[in-house]
């Protein structure tokens, strides 16, 4: 029984990741499509030489001129009449440099009846680089990020505003052409504007943003870079249509498909999971304890993505990068504020903290709430992310709730309490007086939300 398990279980996973394989997935997005006047082709990242190999072979059309930067050994073979070059990665260098100027060269002055195949994938931050400070200032700076502990959106932020092509500035430089961006997410929730820093997409992050970061981390910054720092990206781009493919969540649905023809009854509780791995074996410990006496066959799918141990106790300080952005420090700003992008970060990051057994968990269920309270008075792209975590916060209300009951993570007094009925009873007092408290404040929250 336990080798046919491993076989299902090679078998599912080998089927999610077919799934979202480079080639096939961008033979999907082409495939049929037609293009008025020339076709420039940009493929960037890990996956470039195999996205722009696809392209090659299913565009009916033929591809005016091409250029793939990928990392060095990815290249396997020459595609005709597409240039491929081999650059730095995770710290851009200067083949990194001298690729994405030979990019620009080729995108100079190009025509509305122009279009530009932008193929993005993971590694796109490094390998697409035309810095408006010294290279060697930026290899510092991405040093100091990597070995600061921030996170992949931090340190995004922060490498957007020292670009010439990072966050939209790529599509403002290709204008008034029109770029079809085909993109392969590698970062949880697909947040458009952070997948390799966003070339061809508006940024959300801001100024203050960045600047709180660097001040966060420390950062060692030239007055060049901090200038950098306090120039606004563009925020609106109108020559673009962007497609995901063969990201986190699709992975996910293929295998959820894969387990239904063999059998299992699939239970897809989140995409969102970033935290170490012996957490990650705490939440499934208790999922399964909580199914052992079900006669059915159940398969759990859960997906996401390491915390990154860079330089000094960061892995070890907190099973979440999230802790001071979101829940801890930025707990109240965050919803109060009328901040858009504020919103999306929290609720990208809600189904990682909602799947996790810490002291956090309980502040998330608020946040959540919070948002559902508000849902139709919000933007409609905010709805529409609350309407796609639902299914997955509500699932793990229950499991997690049971989760910090086991570990005490609301009360390291249970004994003592136990062993004191007079307590047992102030505490019944307090409770009630809490929640009188809570229903004054959420009305109270309620009319200041309709005052702004």
């Amino acid at each position: 029984m336990n080798e046919k398990l491993r076989q299902d279980a090679e078998t599912i996973a080998m089927a999610a990741i077919n799934h979202v394989n480079p080639s096939r997935a961008v033979k999907g997005a082409l495939e049929g499509l037609m293009f008025p006047g020339r076709i420039y082709l940009v493929a960037v990242g890990k996956a470039a030489w195999e996205m722009a190999k696809a392209a090659k072979e299913c565009l009916k059309q033929e591809i005016y001129d091409g250029i793939v930067v990928t990392k060095y050994g990815h290249v396997k073979t020459e595609i005709e009449g597409i240039t491929c070059l081999e650059a730095g990665h995770p710290v851009p260098d200067e083949n990194s440099l001298l690729a994405t100027e030979k990019v620009l060269e080729m995108t100079r002055g190009l025509k509305a009846e122009d279009t530009v195949i932008f193929l993005l994938s993971g590694g796109g931050s490094a390998l697409f680089e035309s810095p408006y400070v010294e290279a060697e200032e930026l290899q510092k700076i991405t040093e100091q990020l990597l070995h600061s502990g921030a996170d992949i959106v931090e340190m995004n932020t922060i490498r957007k505003r020292l670009s010439r092509v990072k966050g939209g500035r790529f599509a403002k430089w290709c204008e008034p052409a029109q770029i079809k961006a085909i993109i392969l997410s590698d970062i949880l929730g697909d947040p458009l504007d952070m997948i390799a820093s966003g070339p061809a997409t508006a940024d959300h992050s801001t100024c203050q943003e960045a600047l709180r970061i660097a001040k966060k981390y420390d950062l060692q910054l030239s007055e060049a870079a901090r200038k950098c720092l306090q120039e606004e990206t563009p925020k609106k781009l109108t020559n673009v249509e962007t497609q995901i493919i063969g990201s986190v969540r699709e992975l996910c649905k293929a295998a959820q498909e894969k387990c239904t023809e063999l059998g299992y009854e699939p239970h897809f509780l989140t995409d969102q999971l970033n935290c170490e791995a012996k957490e990650a074996g705490r939440f499934l410990a208790a999922i399964a304890k909580s199914h052992l006496d079900k006669k059915k066959t159940h398969f759990f799918i859960i997906r996401g993505t390491k915390l990154e141990p860079y330089g000094g106790d960061t892995a070890d300080t907190n099973v979440l990068s999230i802790k001071s952005k979101l829940i801890d420090e930025d707990f109240e700003s965050m919803i109060h504020s009328k901040d858009i992008q504020k919103y999306i970060t929290a609720l990208n990051y809600l189904p990682l903290v909602l799947s996790t057994n810490n002291e956090y968990t309980k502040k998330a269920f608020s946040i959540y709430d919070h948002f559902k309270r508000y849902q139709k008075k919000m933007d409609p792209f905010i709805q529409g992310k609350i309407d796609e975590i639902s299914n997955i916060v509500e699932s793990n209300r229950s499991i997690s709730w049971e989760m910090l009951k086991s570990n005490d993570v609301f009360d390291n007094n249970d004994d003592a309490n136990d062993d004191d009925d007079d307590d047992d009873d102030n505490d019944d007092d307090t409770n009630n007086q809490n929640e009188d408290t809570e229903e004054e404040n959420t009305k109270k929250e309620e009319e200041e939300y309709d005052d702004n």
